[in-house]
């Protein structure tokens, strides 16, 4: 069984023939156009108007923030991101596997090593055992 085919907390997104995530990736979309994404084709099987209202907030917050992505974007050379992997777990105080994960996907964003997935893969693993009762 692949990924794909099985969805952890309901059936909302198996039931999509294109799911918001194979949209994304096809795309190269962005985290935040991926969120309005996938409120926006969920709402009727999952969260109702409150999806729909999601939706809405991250695109005002989209909008907001697209002359600064845009700029910053823009004006930084090739491969340097605005934002690292460490600021981003600093300024959010994670504990040391979420910055693990965090890290593990900053680095396949730019390297494209699918160890670093798994590795990412085995933190998660850790975290869910921990937060499990």
């Amino acid at each position: 069984m692949t990924a794909r085919n099985y969805q952890v907390g309901g059936n909302h997104y198996s039931k999509m023939i294109i799911q918001p995530f194979e949209f994304t990736a096809a795309n190269d979309l962005g985290g935040i156009e991926h969120t309005i994404v996938k409120y926006s084709s969920r709402w009727r099987e999952k969260g109702g108007v409150d999806d729909l209202r999601k939706a809405r907030h991250c695109l005002e917050f989209l909008v907001e923030s697209a002359p600064g992505l845009v700029a910053l974007r823009e004006n930084r050379p090739a491969f340097q991101p605005a934002i690292t992997a460490d600021q981003y777990c600093t300024a959010n105080q994670l504990g040391p596997l979420e910055t693990e994960v965090v890290r593990r996907i900053y680095f396949w964003a730019h390297n494209r090593q699918v160890s670093g997935l798994y590795a990412c893969g085995r933190y998660l693993d850790q975290l869910i055992a921990e937060a499990s009762p």
